[in-house]
């Protein structure tokens, strides 16, 4: 958490001085992105990797990981759109 200035770009007779507010920046954007869900990645020596089920079994399958915004994650590639990727054990 960090202290920030922010300046309105227009009037709104709600907000008063001194009124606390919850923003949210965004830092990246990526169009078409794959994303999974953090609680799906697994970290281990040879790096990220997310569990998926193929054949009506589990797999684990290592992905290239981009940018995430605490609660998904980008998939760069391992992973394809409309693939059944499992929660890791523990993961929200």
């Amino acid at each position: 958490a960090f202290a920030v200035e922010v300046k309105l770009l227009g009037d709104d007779p709600d907000l008063k001085i001194g009124f606390s507010a919850e923003v949210e920046f965004l830092l990246d954007e990526v169009e078409n992105a794959l994303v999974v869900p953090l609680g799906a990645i697994t970290r281990g020596e040879d790096g990220a990797s997310v569990t998926v089920i193929e054949g009506g079994r589990p797999v684990r399958r290592t992905v290239d990981i981009g940018s995430s915004n605490g609660r998904v994650v980008v998939i760069r590639s391992g992973c394809e759109e409309g693939e059944i990727v499992l929660l890791a054990r523990g993961g929200g």
